[in-house]
């Protein structure tokens, strides 16, 4: 038997992704004393919403919680997702028929991590 193998993975990827369920849309306004933290915000209720009125933001609040159609129905949510990005990772191979892979890299929505386990008959 041979020792285990090491080895460093690195290249690009790209792929098709199939978002499902729902995509859940909360507006939120600069509520009293609240500054450029959106954390510190408050969740829009209702169209107009009182609450923003009040603070005399201006029109923050188009509609309270809802969920966000798809693009056959008119809205921003995905039906398909294209994506590309970069991948690093490292591979151990302790057997011929086996090796497990950790990856890092970044794709156009940010940073992504996998961890992989591979059998080969």
């Amino acid at each position: 038997m041979s020792s285990p193998s090491f080895g460093i993975n690195y290249g690009l990827t790209a792929g098709i992704g199939f978002p499902f369920g729902p995509l859940h849309r909360t507006e939120i306004y600069p509520g009293p004393g609240s500054s450029g933290d959106q954390s510190t915000w408050s969740k829009c209720q209702s169209a107009a919403d009182p609450g923003a009125a009040a603070a005399g933001v201006g029109p923050y609040c188009e509609e309270g919680p809802k969920n966000e159609p798809n693009w056959a129905n008119g809205g921003s949510y995905p039906i398909v997702f294209p994506y590309l990005g970069v991948l690093f990772g490292l591979r151990f191979k302790p057997h011929r028929n086996f090796a497990a892979h950790l990856d890092l890299g970044f794709w156009t929505t940010g940073l992504f991590f996998g961890l992989g386990l591979d059998y080969g008959v």
